[in-house]
Parts: C-alpha cells; sequence; structure tokens
C-alpha cells in the first residue's frame, strides 16, 4: 500500500480518487480514456444485457412461483430502464458528444444503480420463502454484478468501489430483514461479498492506475515527438519533412525559381576584436532577424556559411512570383541591417547578390540532413554576390527582366564573372510598388 501511495503522489495523482491534481490533465485524460475504452464500454452494455436475458431464462426454470413478477421487474422495469443508455453507447455520433465525455461515469453509475435496485427488489421477492438455494443464487447473481461493475463496464475506481460496498452493506440489511435460513448462509454470503469487493476494488485501482501511468507516458511520448518534429522543422521545410518521414527520396526539379545570397562585410574583422559569446549572440540576433523576414515572406532559408545567408523562392512550392519575394526580402534585410548597427554601434555592411532560374532541391546526408540547391542558378547567385558592393544588391539580367517592372534599379553594365565571362548586372535600388 505504501508503494502505491507514493507512486501515486509522483505522478501527481489524488492516492483515493485517483484523480490528478491538475484540472486540466484530468479533463485531458478522460477524454482519452474515454476514446480507449469506448469499446469496452459497448462490450460491457452487451454483456450487460445478455446477462439479464440469461438470468430471466433461469428465473423462469428456478423459480416458476415467482417467474411472473421476476419476469415484470426485470422486463418491464429493468430493461426499459437500461436501454434508455444505449444510444450513448453503441451510436457512435452520441458518444463522441462532449455532453457524454463529461458524463459518462454518471451514465456507468446509472447502469449500475438501476440492476442494483432491480436486484434488491427481486431479492425481496424471494426472500418470502429464502433457502440456501436462492441464497446461492443471490450470492452468484451479486457477484457478476461486482464483476460487471469492477471489470467489464470500467467504472472508475472511486466510483466502482462506493458502489460496491453501498451495495453490499444493503444487500446484508434486506438479508437480515428477511431472515436467514442459517449461520453458514449468513457467513458465506458475507465472505463472497467482502472477497469480491476486496479483490474488485484493488483490482479495479490497478486498472485505473495503469490506465493513467499509461496516459502519462503517452504524453511524454508525445511531447518528446513533438521536439523532434520541431527539430526537423527546424531544418526542413515543412512539405519535406513531411516526405522525408514517409521515407522518401527528397529530388526535385524546378524550372522557375530565385535564389539569394548575402554577406556580411566587415564581420571577419569585428570578429577578431569581441569576446567569442558577443560574437555569436551578435550573429544569432541578426540572423533571427533575416530568418523572421523569410517567414514573412514566405521564401525558404536554405543554410548559413559562416556570416553568409542563402534563401530562395520558388522551392519546395512553386510560385509565380518568386522573384518578387526575394526582391522584397534582399531590401528589407537592408534595412534591419542599418536598425541593427544603429542599436548595437556596429558598422557591418551586406554584400547581396540574386539570380533566376532552374534549379535542383533535395535532401542530403543520414545524420544530419540538409535540404539543399543544386546547378547553374545557385552558382550564378553566389557570383553575384561575391561580385557585388557593398551595401548593394546585384542582379543578374535574368531576374532583372521578371522584376523591372516593380523595382528601380540602376544599371550596373557588364562585368567579369568568374566561371561564366561576361555578364549584365543591375542594382537593386527600390520597390515602386
Amino acid at each position: 500500500m505504501e508503494l502505491l501511495w507514493n507512486q501515486s503522489q509522483s505522478l501527481g495523482l489524488h492516492p483515493v480518487t485517483l484523480s490528478f491534481r491538475e484540472p486540466e490533465k484530468e479533463t485531458r485524460f478522460q477524454i482519452s480514456y474515454l476514446r480507449s475504452q469506448r469499446s469496452y464500454f459497448r462490450t460491457g452494455y452487451l454483456v450487460l444485457l445478455s446477462c439479464i436475458s440469461l438470468f430471466g431464462i433461469t428465473e423462469w426454470y428456478l423459480f416458476p412461483n415467482e417467474f411472473v413478477q421476476l419476469a415484470f421487474i426485470r422486463y418491464a422495469v429493468q430493461t426499459p430502464l437500461l436501454l434508455l443508455a444505449a444510444p450513448f453507447f453503441l451510436l457512435d455520433r452520441v458518444a463522441e458528444s462532449q455532453r457524454f465525455r463529461s458524463k459518462i461515469q454518471a451514465f456507468l453509475l446509472y447502469l449500475c444503480m438501476v440492476i442494483t435496485l432491480a436486484l434488491m427488489s427481486m431479492g425481496l421477492l424471494l426472500s418470502r420463502q429464502l433457502t440456501s438455494e436462492r441464497m446461492l443464487y443471490g450470492t452468484l447473481a451479486y457477484t457478476g454484478l461486482f464483476f460487471l461493475v469492477y471489470s467489464v463496464l470500467r467504472l472508475r475506481f472511486f466510483y466502482a468501489t462506493v458502489h460496491g460496498f453501498v451495495s453490499f452493506l444493503v444487500l446484508l440489511l434486506a438479508v437480515t430483514w428477511a431472515g436467514i435460513p442459517s449461520t453458514f448462509s449468513m457467513m458465506t454470503l458475507i465472505f463472497f461479498g467482502l472477497i469480491v469487493n476486496v479483490f474488485g476494488a484493488f483490482a479495479c485501482y490497478m486498472a485505473e492506475m495503469m490506465s493513467r501511468i499509461h496516459f502519462i507516458q503517452g504524453e511524454q511520448l508525445q511531447e518528446e515527438q513533438d521536439k523532434v518534429e520541431q527539430l526537423l522543422l527546424n531544418v526542413l521545410p515543412a512539405e519535406i519533412a513531411s516526405r522525408l518521414k514517409q521515407q522518401e527520396t527528397i529530388a526535385d526539379s524546378f524550372d522557375n525559381a530565385t535564389v539569394l545570397f548575402a554577406d556580411l562585410v566587415g564581420f571577419t574583422a569585428l570578429s577578431q576584436k569581441i569576446p567569442p559569446e558577443e560574437l555569436v549572440d551578435l550573429l544569432n540576433g541578426l540572423f533571427t532577424c533575416f530568418d523572421e523576414l523569410v517567414e514573412k515572406y514566405g521564401a525558404e532559408k536554405i543554410k548559413t556559411i559562416g556570416d553568409a545567408y542563402m534563401a530562395a523562392a520558388g522551392i519546395p512550392k512553386k510560385r509565380t512570383d518568386h522573384a518578387l519575394v526575394i526582391a522584397c526580402l534582399a531590401l528589407e534585410m537592408q534595412e534591419i541591417l542599418g536598425h541593427f548597427n544603429d542599436t548595437y554601434g556596429y558598422t557591418l555592411g551586406l554584400r547581396i547578390g540574386i539570380h533566376s532560374g532552374p534549379v535542383v532541391a533535395g535532401v542530403i546526408g543520414r545524420s544530419r540532413f540538409l535540404y539543399d540547391l543544386w546547378g547553374d542558378t545557385v552558382n550564378t547567385a553566389s557570383r553575384m554576390e561575391s561580385h557585388g558592393e557593398e551595401g548593394h544588391i546585384q542582379v543578374s539580367h535574368d531576374s532583372y527582366l521578371l522584376l523591372k517592372d516593380s523595382f528601380i534599379f540602376e544599371p550596373r553594365g557588364a562585368i567579369n564573372v568568374k566561371g561564366k565571362g561576361s555578364m549584365k548586372t543591375w542594382w537593386l535600388v527600390a520597390s515602386n510598388m
């Protein structure tokens, strides 16, 4: 008992009622318990109706003189009252309703009380000519009732125990009032009643305790799964993470996408002057602001490499305004860096390059997943950044053609790009939308 007490305390349960001390957790448990035990409730209800029919046939054979009165109690009173609860146990739409979920224990207790009162009435009727055989029949009937209460119907421990012992005491009073054929019969009744109630209560207690432990473990497992899911979403787009969980190979081709590279100018020199903690905080704070912008515009952050930031639009979801999204993102990244410098007293610059075209996207790696882009478009966007100038956004001619009606540009002219030769580029200045 001490072990059970300590376990209930460690789980945050009331030691007697087994309710969670946190109301919200108790509500979640009740909903979860109903969903997981609904088949048991339904089975228990059908078993209950079957037992009533079976006992009715038995009484016709054992008690022919009282059968009419017993049948009236059983079929004209008890059965209709039990059938009133049928929709709540047999119809899914009703069983899933919020009202039923909150009152399930009341419905179960209702069933138990209807059966108990019917048994009491039939017991008093049979006690007019009380014999050892009738005592045995009554004992078996009550044993079956307690089995239903403690096991099949899945009544909660507190309600089942209160019902079991109160019903047993009322039974003893009824038998005493009716007169007992022998001391042996009385002792047999008490023995069976105590044994059934004690073991039934203990079994019910342990069953509910295990249900609550299982519920807690389920919530903890779900919490860990949510953490893993969130970690996965931090490194992969949601659509890609979902496909990856299905063990699908991620390799997609996009005919039209826009890629952005941004590099912090002056960061390397600054890194030699400030402590490592301040350096990491600086980069984390700035890139977090960039992440928020990416999310704001519906673009996709690809990765960071040192003090360089890579993003793209048009992947993994195809969109026709991919170039416009990246242009808006680049302009606001410049504004963010300006506010950042003013706030913290830094003099960092930003060099940005943009290019549009076809790309290949996929996930590589096993231990550390990475959603990455490949192709000439990626290389060209990188060259636009590396051949650009501090404080400017250099845009390839292909991207310019997609953006010229919505943004203001200044021609830079033709420049010699490593690996590409002469390319006509433009400076993105502002939006005219």
